[in-house]
């Protein structure tokens, strides 16, 4: 869980760079995995998917899951 709190502060500071305000998530696509790590409350979640989900399933999933599991 190390890698994901490292790429999370790495890219913070892009919010402020590019003037669009603070993340509220990252997501990285690729051909075997999709990844979202997000905060919530004072933890940083983790979520995979099977890239052929498609987007909008895989963001509806990821909002329960962190409403669930944030508690």
């Amino acid at each position: 869980a190390n890698w994901a709190g490292q790429i999370w502060e790495s890219f913070r500071p892009l919010g402020d760079d590019l003037q669009v305000g603070e993340f509220k998530q990252v997501e990285c696509l690729g051909p075997m995995r999709s990844v979202v790590i997000a905060p919530q409350g004072s933890n940083l979640f983790c979520v995979g998917w099977d890239p052929a989900i498609p987007p909008d399933e895989a963001e509806e999933t990821t909002r329960k899951v962190l409403a669930q599991w944030a508690c």
